[in-house]
């Protein structure tokens, strides 16, 4: 059975809900940190603010593209209505050409970075004046060196203007 794009987004929605609350050992001996809060524009849209950090005592580097704001294609992001449970945003994925360049944390000096959600979802800003959004996000950091990747997930509730 072929799944619509709707369902297919809802059971990645219920796998980021599972994936966050797993107690495991491997969810504990993480070497990355994922922060993600959503901030509200002078201009009335909203921005995601990202923040990724190591844990390791070693410096990791990773292409800039990969950072969660590096390129469209980054983070995988879901906005879900809740005046209408299951009805999911659109997403536009913006065309980007990545950059080779590369960057190097360390740990205790997070990088920062923001994604502007209306930038993505075109219903966004009208959505959030009807009613309150749930917003899923997922992040694989993916190092140069052999530490291999590593998956991050969670959602923000975005509040009715």
């Amino acid at each position: 059975m072929i799944l619509s794009r709707v369902h297919r987004e809802m059971c990645f929605a219920a796998a980021c809900l599972v994936l966050m609350s797993s107690n495991s050992d491997a969810a504990r001996r993480q070497r990355f940190v994922v922060t993600a809060s959503l901030e509200r524009t002078a201009r009335d849209s909203y921005v995601l603010n990202v923040a990724l950090a190591t844990q390791d005592n070693q410096p990791v580097t990773m292409y800039e593209a990969d950072l969660p704001w590096g390129s469209a294609q980054s983070m995988t992001l879901i906005a879900i209505t809740t005046d209408r449970p299951g009805s999911v945003l659109e997403r536009e994925l913006l065309v980007d050409d990545p950059s080779p360049r590369r960057v190097t944390l360390t740990s205790g000096h997070p990088l920062r970075g923001s994604i502007n959600l209306s930038d993505g979802f075109r219903q966004f800003n009208e959505s959030a004046e009807k009613g309150e959004l749930v917003l899923f996000w997922s992040y694989r950091a993916r190092p140069l060196t052999p530490l291999g990747d590593e998956q991050h997930a969670g959602w923000l509730l975005v509040p009715k203007r």
